[in-house]
């Protein structure tokens, strides 16, 4: 019997299987991946996960390679409140994929996910946003809120704001304190979600 992957006690069937299918899928372009049983990032300042979460958990960290500094896939147990029925709510637990990497340089606070009918809105009575008047295609999707208007120009230059309008993912939050990046897309863990966030890490670096 071959030797598990990453520790499975506390895992529903269902995630081993997704998870070691996202190995196995990421594995051939990326030989040096390994899960890593050490790595415990700090997602407490988060607001992507604790705006919207009331419980999360880390599961297994999957690195993708052995560069510094190091790109993961991690594997979340969150827990969130949402509509049961038409009028009660209740709670639910779902395993999600979030890449997690480390910048080259200290960013501030940044919030990116794409614009929404209600972000509109909200900016018509509140101006929050962080804008790029040369960069109407950016500008228009994505909805970006920064405590530090400077550092965020730095890093969203031309050529990243560029890699963002290539991701792949329709719905997504990216999230930066400090050179701390995590990117996610709130929904359950899909192998195809999992190496367009592989991807996206690295063309970032």
């Amino acid at each position: 019997m071959s030797p598990l992957l990453f520790p499975t006690l506390d895992l529903p069937e269902k995630e081993v299987g997704l998870i070691t299918e996202v190995y196995h899928t990421l594995k051939p372009g990326h030989p040096d991946a390994a899960f890593d049983f050490d790595f415990q990032p700090q997602l407490s300042n988060f607001e992507s996960i604790t705006g919207y979460y009331t419980d999360n958990r880390l599961g297994p960290a999957l690195r993708l390679d052995t560069a510094s500094p190091h790109k993961y896939l991690c594997f979340l147990n969150l827990t969130y409140r949402g509509l049961q029925g038409k009028y009660t709510s209740g709670v639910y637990t779902e395993y999600q994929t979030w890449g997690v990497s480390f910048l080259k340089g200290d960013y501030g606070h940044i919030l990116i996910r794409p614009e929404t009918t209600l972000d509109k809105i909200r900016e018509l009575l509140h101006h929050a946003e962080l804008d790029f008047e040369d960069d109407k295609a950016f500008s228009s999707r994505f909805y970006v809120l920064a405590n530090d208007e400077g550092k965020a120009r730095i890093l969203l230059g031309p050529a990243v704001r560029q890699k963002m309008l290539d991701l792949q993912l329709k719905d997504f939050t990216l999230e930066i304190i400090d050179n701390m990046m995590i990117i996610g897309d709130n929904k359950c863990i899909d192998p195809a979600t999992a190496g367009e966030i592989a991807s996206f890490l690295y063309k970032l670096s």
